[in-house]
């Protein structure tokens, strides 16, 4: 009898202990599983650049949630000869596997009307497409290009910058001094002013860099990409008793162009081609400032490498 009750005494441990199990195993992947989802629908762009540099062309594949159970996919090309266009489907979405060593999580899209289901890999908060797109930008790319064809191209810029170098100094006298130094391109004056201060004031030394030109960006109705540079940098040593170049840049001709890449709707590369002399151009700070009732471009700004360009509005 001790033995009957023992034995049924220890079947039901067992299976106390495997109904445990299942549910600490079940209960973590619900967690699991909410954090993915939770993660998955955080951010709401995904979107991914392919540039080819050959056909001078640009193409874009966007993810965008529109609501929490709805995506909208937006595929976009832009390029030389070919006019900006780009087309939308919208998925809902049901949560898969996942990955291999619990790496990543599956997602399957499924089109809302007529369309293809897709496949998508949720990995390091990127979508990772069956066709080998990694959509790791968080930002319209869509609108960002839309941007660049609109506003950028068939825009003209100005640069006429000097940078100099600089040294901090504890003084408390007021007083002007003039330097006469002559980097070439040209003689160069400078009136460096001490104002009375107590504790650390910069004291300007000579110039660090001095750069001039000017860019021209068209893309005609044709869609052709052409332009034109001017463009010279000149960067000097840090010496107050002579004149020394260390380095010089010069970016001169007529171009063809195209976008290279974005890394936001402000900042992006251009690849230019000097009759087959192909130079990349990074520009940063790029905006638009719109006239509220009109809508007509009052000023745009820009910075090509760091520094500022001028707008040429005709």
């Amino acid at each position: 009898m001790k033995t009957k009750v023992l034995f049924g005494l220890l079947v039901t441990a067992v299976v106390l202990i495997g109904f445990t199990s299942c549910k600490e195993n079940y209960n973590t992947m619900e967690v699991i599983n909410g954090v993915s989802l939770e993660t998955f629908r955080k951010t709401p762009f995904r979107a991914a650049i392919k540039a080819d540099e050959k056909a001078k062309s640009l193409t874009t594949v966007e993810y965008n949630f529109v609501s929490r159970d709805t995506i909208k996919k937006t595929v976009g090309v832009w390029g030389e000869g070919t006019e900006y266009s780009y087309s939308s489907q919208l998925f809902t979405y049901l949560q898969g596997d996942l990955g291999s060593q619990n790496v990543g999580q599956y997602y399957t899209l499924f089109p809302v009307g007529e369309g293809k289901e897709e496949v998508i890999k949720f990995e390091n908060n990127n979508f990772l497409t069956e066709d080998g797109y990694v959509c790791n930008q968080n930002f319209s790319t869509i609108a960002a290009i839309g941007s660049v064809d609109e506003d950028f191209a068939n825009s003209d810029w100005t640069i006429d910058t000097i940078v100099y170098w600089t040294q901090e100094r504890e003084d408390t006298i007021g007083y002007d001094t003039i330097k006469h130094i002559e980097p070439k391109p040209e003689k160069h004056w400078v009136i460096d002013t001490i104002l009375p201060h107590m504790g650390i004031v910069k004291d300007t030394l000579c110039p660090k860099y001095i750069v001039k030109g000017s860019f021209s960006f068209s893309r005609n109705e044709a869609f052709k990409n052409t332009g034109n540079a001017n463009y010279q940098r000149w960067s000097y040593a840090k010496d107050t008793t002579k004149v020394v170049v260390l380095d010089s840049i010069k970016i001169e001709g007529d171009m063809t162009w195209s976008l290279k890449s974005m890394a936001s709707a402000k900042k992006f590369t251009i690849l230019t081609d000097f009759s087959g002399e192909i130079k990349y151009l990074d520009f940063s700070d790029f905006s638009v400032t719109r006239d509220k009732e009109t809508q007509e471009v009052t000023n745009k700004t820009a910075t090509f490498n760091e520094f500022p360009l001028t707008w040429v509005k005709y």
